[in-house]
């Protein structure tokens, strides 16, 4: 109801709403693909360390048998250092 006063007091904000309606659905459009590629790259970067991590704590009997836990505790913080820059 606003808007059809608006349009007929003045045509012109017509053509300005269609403009400022396309801008935001482009510029949605290239937030939306950027946002997917931003997440599956963290994804990617993200996987080594979740990787070390669980296949730790599955053989977890293995490490302290063979008293080892340092060297996957280095191990660990070396993946989280290099792939949290």
């Amino acid at each position: 109801m606003l808007t059809c006063r608006i349009t007929v007091g003045n045509p012109w904000i017509l053509i300005a709403f269609f403009i400022f309606a396309v801008a935001y659905f482009l510029i949605q459009l290239m937030y939306r693909r950027t946002s997917i590629e931003i997440q599956r790259i963290e994804a990617n970067t993200r996987a080594p360390v979740i990787s070390h991590f669980s296949e730790s704590l599955s053989g977890i009997g293995v490490v302290r048998a063979y008293r080892a836990e340092k060297r996957f505790l280095e191990k660990n913080l070396q993946l989280l250092d290099l792939h949290s820059r």
